[in-house]
């Protein structure tokens, strides 16, 4: 009887999943979490328990074939939040426990292609958003930023900008997922939440945000806007977290 995996969500909980593979010498036919998973008439369920040892295991396996940049591919392919990337993954680090780093190379194969595909898809968003993100100076001196991107990124760009803005505190927050950056010039966490009040703007940081939208629309010429070639450089998802485009519909 084919079966089902289904876990927590987490990248720990995946790499448990593909030690059970290897534990229980099965091929399970989908990998998915609770909400996501669709029960199929013959076939049973295994539900996977986050275990650290386990996924430490694999994890050091991994590291040991493919090195640090190569696994940090495959964690990238996780943060990218698509569907089926699971099943992706798993394929792709039993190609290398098979066959070792050599596995990097074969593009021909599906799962090493598609893993790619997806580090490479999160990796292009989280530079685009290096680059668009907003930071707001708020009334208790922290900086803040929203974002909504379509990957699980926050990591990713909270990382870049620990390193450039070390002397600040700021908060970025992912809209989407409910999570927060937030660094306080020391350390830093990534905090999930139900319900988010950002702090006030200072009263210049609201004058220069004025400021700016006056002079982003003196400079613009209505003759020759082109919202198609605007969209092409700046995705229009971004838009609503910038002053001087979100009322643009």
């Amino acid at each position: 009887m084919d079966t089902a995996y289904i876990y927590d969500g987490t990248f720990g909980g995946l790499m448990t999943c593909i030690f059970e593979m290897y534990s229980r010498h099965e091929e399970p036919v989908s990998i998915d979490t609770e909400d996501y998973f669709q029960q199929r008439m013959g076939t049973s369920v295994y539900n996977v328990i986050t275990d650290t040892e386990k996924s430490e295991r694999v994890i050091k396996s991994a590291l040991n074939k493919i090195g640090q940049d190569g696994f940090f591919e495959v964690y990238r392919a996780f943060l990218s939040d698509v569907c089926g990337r699971e099943m992706i993954i798993s394929g792709y680090l039993k190609l290398v426990f098979k066959i070792g780093s050599a596995a990097k190379a074969y593009l021909s194969n599906d799962y090493v292609c598609n893993m790619y595909k997806l580090s490479q898809k999160t990796g292009s968003e989280a530079h685009l958003l290096t680059g668009f993100l907003r930071f707001e100076e708020m009334e208790d001196g922290v900086l803040y930023a929203e974002m909504s991107p379509k990957s699980d990124c926050i990591e990713i760009v909270g990382g870049h900008f620990k390193s450039r803005l070390s002397a600040l505190p700021f908060v970025i927050n992912d809209r989407v997922r409910k999570k927060a950056f937030v660094y306080d010039t020391k350390n830093f966490d990534i905090a999930e939440y139900e319900s988010f009040n950002a702090p006030n703007q200072t009263e210049k940081e609201t004058d220069f945000q004025n400021m700016w939208r006056d002079f982003y629309k003196t400079v613009s010429i209505k003759a020759r806007k082109n919202d198609r070639c605007r969209m092409t450089h700046m995705p229009k998802r971004y838009w609503k977290h910038m002053c001087e485009l979100k009322d643009e519909k």
